[in-house]
């Protein structure tokens, strides 16, 4: 069960500082906090495949510094308004998870 779901999120920021692009997601670690706890890769996978890559950390929204999807990853261009895929964030994630600083509702779906 633990790799066997996926968190899908909308990309809100991507932005150039220093030598590090952040593309930022509208979910933060409240509703997986394997990688900013344990180090555990949720393996972010754009939705749209688009031409070339680019070295990217993923952040999450949460005002902390440990909120941190991934860093120094490759992944194909992506832009602000698109969605991308969180591999590996089945049911360990979700029972990790908590409503803190919890911005939106969200649904989980099981089959």
């Amino acid at each position: 069960m633990k790799s066997s779901g996926l968190l899908i999120s909308r990309i809100n920021t991507v932005e150039q500082k220093l030598n590090t692009t952040f593309v930022g997601l509208n979910i933060g670690m409240n509703l997986n906090p394997l990688p900013a706890y344990y180090k555990i890769l949720s393996l972010p996978v754009p939705i749209i495949k688009r031409e070339g890559k680019v070295k990217v950390d993923i952040v999450g929204n949460i005002n902390e510094s440990i909120d941190i999807w991934a860093e120094k990853i490759y992944i194909s261009t992506v832009k602000e308004g698109d969605f991308i895929a969180l591999l590996n964030s089945g049911g360990y994630a979700e029972s990790c998870s908590s409503k803190h600083s919890l911005r939106t509702n969200y649904n989980t779906i099981l089959i």
